[in-house]
């Protein structure tokens, strides 16, 4: 019932580290480490070290919570936390300190957003909040119009991964599988039965 992101990044994992349980953690660790560190590194370049030392020390809280929370673990909501981090950091920061949305915030925003819905579609809601706070954020703060031709460079950003992820489903043959798994499954069995198995219980009249 999940999405693919962490199937993906289990398989590269493997490819690294083999079958051994405690590779497989310690690349996971670093893989972790490596996103947490390039995200704050981002954006510090982009707003600062003092706007953006509040991030530095969430990461190290997190950290250290890590253990607690399974922020270790390899789960989609795990992921997804940490996809959303730095995609809400840097919409906070640009609509606090009144700054630019560029084009590249707008890539970096679509891919970790595009990432945290392919974990689990339960995001999906609040991916459409982002989506839409994102475009008009780089609508007001580039002085665009909304009926003009700066909204397809947006809407092209924001689409081109799942467009990407809809070719790899139509190459491998499973998109029709990826319907059924990720929308049908969740649907119907998952979501709104959990945890209560589908006619378990005969209506009350």
């Amino acid at each position: 019932h999940h999405g693919p992101t962490a199937y993906f990044l289990s398989a590269l994992i493997e490819l690294i580290g083999g079958r051994s349980f405690v590779h497989f953690r310690i690349i996971f660790a670093f893989l972790i480490f490596g996103f947490l560190l390039w995200s704050y590194l981002y954006i510090r370049k982009s707003f600062g070290r003092d706007r953006s030392f509040f991030y530095l020390i969430f990461i190290g809280i997190i950290s250290l919570a890590g253990n607690f929370y399974w922020l270790h673990m390899l789960l989609a909501d795990t992921l997804s936390a940490y996809f959303f981090a730095p995609v809400v950091t840097i919409l906070l920061l640009v609509s606090f300190y009144k700054t630019r949305l560029s084009s590249k915030d707008l890539i970096v925003i679509s891919i970790l957003t595009a990432l945290t819905c392919l974990c689990s579609l339960t995001f999906l809601y609040l991916a459409i909040i982002i989506y839409a706070y994102s475009f008009y954020l780089y609508l007001r703060t580039n002085n665009y119009r909304l009926f003009s031709k700066s909204i397809v460079r947006p809407l092209i950003i924001f689409a081109l991964p799942y467009f990407l992820f809809l070719i790899y489903l139509v190459i491998t043959g499973s998109l029709v599988e990826y319907f059924n798994q990720g929308w049908i499954f969740n649907q119907k069995y998952y979501i709104y039965n959990y945890p209560r198995v589908e006619r378990s219980e005969e209506r009350r009249v």
